[in-house]
């Protein structure tokens, strides 16, 4: 326990990535466009990365998984114990708190967990009185690592990108020649529907009337046949002298 974390920090940091790296991952990643499947992005084979290209995102890539690597339980020990050797412990439980700690800070790079427990002992996170919760102390090696995360995401979007075949100037001719012919027989097609007569317009007939029409019809038929089922009072004198 005499070793600071000031020192412990100085080891295991991860340098940006170089120049040439750092603008080929800018490069490609403004590069890519929707793909035909929404968890791969596509690139047109004229703008896809080299092989030496791949080369170096690849690297890049690999130090980054690297630095990720798991802490070990020693390390984590040594950071959280000498971070709560110098704030107020609430939990007295400290063989059990310790277990936690390990169990929530095990998934991180070592010099991130050593970092953070060295911003909560020197005040910089926390409340400046009491040692951190383990989540506390989680919370804060995810933002930490938040932007490397990014990063390797950025470079594996490019790496795992669609790369399909780009049109070349006879593909382009093509397709100019297949719209040209397309305009064309639209064109012939509307100046004949014009040349045709227009069919007469048909009369519009409202529902409601039609309806009411029939029902008229059929009333003055009914009492025409009413009318001539009654018979004649001429004739029904007739018969009756006779």
């Amino acid at each position: 326990m005499t070793r600071t974390l000031a020192k412990l920090t100085l080891k295991g940091t991860l340098a940006p990535a170089d120049p040439r790296t750092d603008t080929l991952i800018r490069t490609f990643t403004n590069r890519l466009e929707d793909g035909s499947d929404w968890r791969r992005r596509a690139l047109a084979s004229r703008l896809a990365p080299t092989e030496g290209e791949r080369a170096l995102m690849l690297a890049r890539v690999d130090d980054i998984d690297r630095w990720l690597s798991p802490s070990r339980r020693a390390a984590i020990v040594r950071a959280v114990e000498l971070m709560r050797g110098n704030l107020v412990i609430a939990n007295s439980a400290s063989d059990d708190a310790i277990e936690g700690y390990v169990l929530m800070l095990t998934p991180f790079p070592e010099p991130i967990v050593e970092n953070v427990c060295s911003r909560f002992m020197h005040g910089y996170l926390g409340d400046r009185t009491y040692a951190p919760m383990p989540a506390q102390v989680a919370h804060e090696c995810r933002l930490a690592i938040a932007d490397t995360l990014a990063e390797r995401g950025r470079i594996k979007l490019v790496l795992d990108a669609e790369v399909y075949e780009s049109p070349t100037e006879a593909d382009h001719a093509k397709i100019a020649e297949h719209h040209a012919q397309f305009v064309k027989e639209t064109a012939e097609r509307s100046r004949m529907r014009s040349a045709q007569p227009r069919e007469p317009e048909r009369p519009h007939r409202n529902p409601a009337a039609m309806a009411e029409l029939a029902e008229r019809t059929a009333r003055r038929e009914a009492a025409e046949r009413a009318a001539e089922a009654e018979p004649n009072p001429q004739t029904k004198e007739t018969e009756d002298a006779a």
